[in-house]
């Protein structure tokens, strides 16, 4: 009996030795825990800073900064010089809202917080028009003047046609972009709450190199700005009409020069609104720790849904659906097939039905109407074009309602069906 006692206490003697030399040796103790009341007044900050960047008044001025108060006004100029100069457009209005997960706050060694999340920006505006026919409506009806092809002199005025309604809706009706930036923040606590000490954000992923970027050195906020006069609706308004349209009379000419007489058969009106009824802005990673953010809630689930990589299949249900483009589906080319959900595979079935023209270019304001496409170089991604006034798309994997061009898309397919 007294053996048997004896074992029992070493027994407990060495477990418990066994668990404080776990501690010395190294294991890592429990992160803390961020207790609801601190969570709730993250929450608050941020809705605090939603409303700031929304409207310009920075209530509350002791939940930041100054240089975070600099900051949210630096972002608001940022962004009406996005619309101002890139977009040929002006900014009305500025929503934000972030899309918290109590998850993503931690404790740091210092005891400050880190908070890891993502904001839905969205940017409501008006297209900017003049007595003058925009650049590139000057441009074709230079081309128009200049030939005696019939079906060019048809697809011109074709575009001419587009083209104005589509200035007409941007313009009269205004349009919408949203921007998604993953932002880290270290929040502070401080003896009237807790004030965010600085933010450094990106809206980097496949098909954007970053449009709205800002890191934080040395305690200042510096911003990675895009150069807006490389954008399209940039461009078309500083180059010459005749340049421009002698460009597009050689396009269209190769294009449409040796075809007969007739309409096109492609429906881009109905491609058009295809890309753009079934999607929503991506909002959450389609996979943990992914850049490429999706809603895939917004899915037409009649189709497969590739999680992470619907792009291509997406383009294809808007050029071949019931309804849609008109794309004559074939032995190559149909639903969950490789050209269907494949970016080369599409590209080269193009191609090889001779459905249209693939190109590289500067300058694809004077190439592209809705329903063409576009594409990363590496034809790693494909978007469907939607708009010229400004010049933006719609895609899956990113998930992109109306998004504005960005400089990845280097590549393009007027189809000319």
């Amino acid at each position: 009996m007294h053996k048997v006692k004896f074992v029992s206490v070493f027994v407990l003697l060495a477990l418990l030795l066994s668990a404080g030399l776990g501690v010395v040796m190294g294991q890592e103790p429990p992160p803390p825990v961020v207790d609801q009341t601190l969570l709730n007044d993250v929450e608050e900050t941020l809705s605090g800073y939603s409303q700031a960047l929304s409207t310009g008044q920075i209530t509350q001025r002791g939940r930041y900064t100054s240089g975070m108060r600099d900051l949210i006004q630096e972002r608001r100029a940022f962004y009406e010089e996005f619309f101002e100069v890139a977009l040929h457009s002006t900014l009305e209005s500025i929503t934000s809202e972030f899309l918290f997960d109590p998850g993503k706050v931690s404790v740091l060694s210092d005891g400050q917080l880190s908070l890891q999340v993502t904001e839905k920006v969205t940017l409501y505006g008006r297209y900017n028009t003049s007595p003058e026919e925009p650049p590139t409506i000057q441009a074709a009806r230079w081309a128009l003047a200049r030939t005696d092809n019939e079906a060019v002199k048809q697809e011109l005025k074709e575009y001419i046609q587009r083209a104005a309604e589509d200035i007409a809706e941007s313009s009269e009706e205004g349009f919408e972009i949203t921007l998604t930036p993953r932002h880290s923040l270290i929040v502070a606590k401080s003896r009237n709450g807790i004030q965010i000490v600085q933010d450094s954000f990106t809206n980097r992923s496949n098909d954007d190199p970053g449009t709205d970027n800002v890191i934080w050195t040395d305690g200042e906020y510096v911003r990675n700005k895009p150069d807006f006069t490389e954008y399209p609706n940039y461009r078309m308004y500083t180059r010459p009409v005749n340049e421009m349209g002698k460009e597009m009379l050689d396009f269209y000419t190769k294009m449409y020069g040796k075809r007969g007489w007739g309409p096109s058969q492609y429906n881009r009106a109905a491609a058009k609104n295809y890309i753009n009824s079934w999607v929503q802005p991506g909002q959450w990673p389609c996979e943990a720790g992914s850049e490429i953010l999706e809603t895939s809630t917004a899915w037409n689930t009649s189709y497969t849904q590739y999680k992470c990589a619907d792009c291509t299949n997406y383009v294809s249900q808007a050029l071949g659906a019931l309804g849609a483009g008109g794309l004559p589906p074939d032995g190559t080319w149909y639903k969950d097939s490789f050209a269907w959900i494949n970016t080369p595979g599409l590209w080269n079935w193009l191609w090889d039905k001779h459905y249209g023209w693939g190109m590289s270019t500067p300058h694809p304001e004077e190439y592209v109407s809705e329903g063409d496409l576009g594409f990363t170089s590496s034809l790693g991604h494909a978007v469907m074009y939607t708009s010229v006034y400004p010049l933006r798309y719609s895609a899956h994997s990113n998930d992109r309602l109306n998004h504005p061009w960005v400089s990845t898309l280097s590549t393009f397919f007027v189809i000319t069906y």
